[in-house]
């Protein structure tokens, strides 16, 4: 299970720079057109093309990758428990996470700042990294940690009778919380937080209990695990459906995230199919290696999208308006030039620093 497990993280990882690169192509299309196009922005011609379609599916089958991380990490979490989990442990753990997330939070705040010639004050450096918005993609280390936090709580529950009951209840509080975006859509509430571990409590909680308790449950998923393929398949057009009409209709751009109904049931069901059927993976190992680099790529490769974009933008222009080239350029920056620094940092003496850079 260890193995596949790394497995998904390899795979959630590529998920992960794939999301991000997509938004890039978007920006691109649309208010880059300008750069290629002898046209005014933004220019929406390209809405509705076979590149415009690919990215939104691609867009929108991505987001499982988040939660499977938070699953990975709760399996682990379960896995330590067994020698006993001590709030040592957990300390531990949480700052081996925030150190490099905080210095390279602190590194998008200046590249922004510098970019932008905007002031920032401390309080909104202070903000942004309480609530992991100095990138957008940040919000996951405030929510992963406030799980850690709740973990020794979890991790006894589980073990205790009242375990599907607490199973029950996460559930509940994640259904809430998909409730809250429509909320918020529609003008009731004015504010969610992305970082608030109720967004995905109940994966994180199912993985530790199907490490704890997976004599009884991973039987019974297996059993049905024709019922999830069959249901994740039927999920998948209803996900994309439903998040491109909320854009057109609202201009809310819910692709590659799991805010709504649709894309939160189809992640689950992903996840499910992912662990109750047994398959090999061409290229497995290169996966293995990357879900053992993953946290390091997650941090830094919003930062080499963003430079790469913004090369192509004023060095490449017409790269901007081909799709099919742009897209695999940012997807292999995203991954290769992360992975090399990786790589570099830990076979020098540098390797020294290299746990409060990269985790």
């Amino acid at each position: 299970m260890a193995k596949r497990l790394f497995w998904l993280n390899g795979i959630a990882i590529l998920a992960v720079v794939i999301n991000h690169a997509i938004g890039w192509g978007f920006t691109a299309l649309f208010w880059w057109t300008d750069r290629y196009r002898d046209v005014s922005i933004p220019n929406f011609d390209a809405m509705g093309s076979p590149g415009y379609v690919l990215m939104v599916i691609l867009k929108q089958i991505t987001p499982f990758s988040l939660p499977a991380f938070v699953a990975v990490s709760g399996y682990f979490i379960a896995f330590a428990s067994r020698g006993g989990l001590t709030w040592k442990m957990i300390r531990t753990r949480v700052i081996n996470i925030l150190i490099p997330y905080t210095l390279w939070s602190l590194l998008v705040i200046l590249f922004d700042r510098l970019l932008l010639d905007t002031q920032i004050s401390l309080l909104d450096i202070l903000t942004k990294l309480l609530t992991g918005s100095a990138s957008p993609i940040y919000y996951y280390v405030p929510l992963i940690c406030q799980l850690f936090l709740l973990s020794p709580f979890l991790v006894r529950g589980v073990r205790s009778s009242q375990w599907k009951k607490l199973l029950l209840g996460m559930g509940f509080l994640q259904v809430v919380t998909v409730g809250w975006s429509y909320l918020v859509l529609f003008g009731i509430l004015s504010w969610k937080p992305e970082w608030f571990f109720g967004n995905l409590g109940f994966i994180f909680t199912l993985s530790i209990a199907l490490n704890l308790r997976g004599e009884e449950i991973l039987p019974w998923l297996k059993a049905h695990r024709k019922i999830w393929l069959g249901l994740l398949i039927v999920f998948l057009p209803l996900a994309i459906g439903e998040t491109e009409w909320f854009y057109q209709s609202y201009g809310i751009d819910w692709r590659g995230g799991v805010e709504t109904l649709f894309a939160t049931v189809f992640t689950l069901l992903f996840l499910l199919t992912f662990i109750t059927y047994d398959f090999s993976l061409p290229q497995s190992t290169v996966l293995y290696k990357l879900g053992q680099r993953a946290f390091g790529i997650y941090l830094m490769h919003p930062l080499v999208l963003e430079i790469t974009a913004k090369l192509v933008y004023h060095l490449a222009p017409a790269l901007l308006g081909n799709q099919w080239i742009f897209l695999p350029l940012l997807i292999t920056t995203g991954i290769v030039v992360p992975w090399f620094a990786m790589k570099f940092m830990s076979e020098t003496p540098l390797r020294k620093g290299y746990a409060y850079i990269f985790g």
